[in-house]
């Protein structure tokens, strides 16, 4: 982290300056390979060495390179993926150009970027194109490592054909729901990454959310991946994961804990009853993980009977939201309840937060529409001495303190 003394950056020192030109030196070349230039721009992103005469590296990007922060970023992580497969013994075929490496890079843990790899190339018999990563990243997204071939692709119906009164089909927009593949499903629970911290694992058998709001990580992987894109939708052939999947043997807490619909809200008023039943029915049946649920519609959860292995939270990112969320839980019944600030987009005043076990306070990563976004210090003391107040536990997420090594305290749970 670079030096700030009365609020301003340190200038550049020669010995810097020398690394800046260094740097420099591989994009402007244009001889060396998109790996290359991704790692000379993350480090001179990372070291701030644009400072001085550029404000910030977007602005350097732009004034420099005359490409977009977007642009630059797509580089950087590409690069970021062939390096992580170049540590695994992955043979010598490793993608030739950012198009085919960018698909990786939805993907951060460096072991599914290997198994989506690994997928691809084995469908393609070789070096694969950008379309069968692709195929191959959508697959490790949606819980499955093998590229389907054409005449396996699942088939999408309008719900209305497949479920009995699916109830609100969202301000007119049509539900959707995906046949599953013929024979026995082979679903399992998704590994997650540092940005959900909390649990080891997310799960999504159902998809897709009609919030629309600008931040949304979620919206842009689906947008992209998904061939229903961000349409509500119901995946009937990932309901067995949770008996697919083998419970680790370790003791931290985290490793029975599952992420249930971070692709999606499934308390939202689109989403059929019967979707959430079907989803209800699995986590009763597997009672030996524990299922985060979260939703920005908490009107919806005091009528619920919730099982004993579920933790039942809301998302209030805005002061309107919160009168919503405490007239909520006062009637939710749940072993464990929770609230996410997630992104905290401004100050938040709650009544009380005696309804609540535990509180999670973080900001916002970059999306398609919106910047990185971290609340001001002040607003997270703010909201973390509410919390204690109440008596609730506070997970600060890295996305809210940087790396600064706060407490993250959780519920004990079952």
């Amino acid at each position: 982290m670079v030096e700030q003394t009365n609020g301003a950056m340190m200038p550049v020192s020669p010995e810097e300056k020398e690394e800046l030109e260094r740097c420099e030196a591989v994009i402007r070349s244009g001889l060396e390979t998109f790996v290359e230039v991704g790692a000379a721009l993350l480090e001179i992103r990372d070291r701030k060495l644009y400072r001085g005469v550029h404000g910030t590296f977007e602005v350097y990007c732009q004034d420099k390179w005359d490409f977009s922060y977007p642009h630059a970023a797509r580089l950087i992580e590409a690069s970021r993926a062939v390096r992580a497969l170049k540590t695994s013994p992955i043979g010598e075929v490793l993608p030739r150009n950012e198009a085919q490496a960018r698909p990786l890079t939805l993907l951060e843990d460096p072991e599914e970027q290997q198994e989506a790899w690994r997928a691809a190339v084995a469908a393609a018999e070789g070096s694969p194109t950008a379309r069968v990563v692709e195929q191959a990243v959508r697959a490790q997204i949606a819980g499955r490592l093998e590229v389907s071939e054409p005449s396996e692709e699942r088939v999408i119906r309008p719900a209305s054909e497949m479920i009995p009164k699916p109830g609100i089909t969202g301000r007119g927009r049509d539900l959707v729901m995906v046949d599953t593949h013929r024979g026995a499903s082979t679903a399992t629970f998704n590994q997650t990454n540092d940005k959900v911290d909390w649990a080891w694992w997310t799960w999504n058998p159902v998809t897709g959310c009609l919030h629309d709001c600008p931040y949304c990580y979620a919206r842009d992987i689906a947008n992209r991946f998904y061939p229903q894109k961000f349409v509500p939708t119901f995946h009937e052939d990932r309901l067995s994961a949770p008996r697919n999947t083998k419970l680790p043997k370790d003791d931290d807490p985290r490793s029975r804990r599952v992420f249930t619909c971070s692709m999606a809200d499934l308390f939202g008023n689109w989403v059929p009853q019967e979707w959430i039943d079907a989803v209800f029915a699995q986590m009763r049946e597997n009672a030996q993980w524990e299922y985060l649920c979260l939703t920005k519609f908490p009107q919806r959860l005091a009528s619920i009977e919730w099982p004993d292995n579920v933790w039942v939270g809301t998302t209030v990112d805005r002061q309107h939201r919160v009168e919503i969320a405490e007239k909520a839980f006062r009637g939710v019944k749940a072993g464990v309840k929770w609230l996410s600030c997630e992104p905290m987009l401004e100050p938040l005043k709650f009544n009380s937060l005696e309804m609540f076990d535990w509180v999670v306070i973080g900001g916002a990563s970059r999306s398609s529409e919106t910047p990185e976004f971290w609340p001001p210090f002040d607003w997270i003391v703010d909201l973390w001495n509410q919390a204690r107040a109440a008596g609730c536990q506070v997970y600060l997420k890295p996305n809210a303190i940087g790396r600064q090594n706060w407490p993250k305290e959780m519920p004990r749970g079952r």
